[in-house]
């Protein structure tokens, strides 16, 4: 269980919390390659850091070049992929706001759009 989004559902409301929720699982699904990356490429350092540092420090170095190419790419593809979904699911949140709350559960952010649903109809 996340501790910031408690916090953030607690202190900012369910609305919030949903479109955290949401944002996090999209910037954990780009960390995934990062992690296996690493995730593979530990037993090679470890190996190469008991036989000295000639042969760990040119190893070192390009898994952390490889990282941070990685991660540039990342960054710059959540920014435009941000950039060109925000106006379609301001859209469709500004638009689900009169229906019922089982439709918007077959949206993919169903989490953001089905807290806002249930904070517009508590009103």
């Amino acid at each position: 269980m996340r501790v910031d989004l408690l916090l953030i559902v607690f202190l900012l409301g369910k609305a919030t919390g949903g479109w955290y929720a949401t944002d996090i699982k999209i910037v954990e699904v780009g960390l995934m390659p990062l992690v296996l990356l690493g995730t593979a490429a530990y037993p090679v350092l470890s190996r190469s850091a008991a036989h000295g540092a000639d042969e760990f420090a040119p190893l070192t170095r390009d898994f952390f070049r490889s990282v941070l190419f990685a991660s540039g790419w990342l960054a710059v593809g959540l920014y435009c992929l941000a950039r060109s979904c925000w106006p379609v699911c301001w859209a469709m949140l500004s638009s689900l706001q009169g229906i019922c709350c089982r439709c918007s559960q077959c949206w993919p952010c169903s989490k953001a759009l089905k807290s806002s649903c249930i904070d517009c109809c508590m009103r």
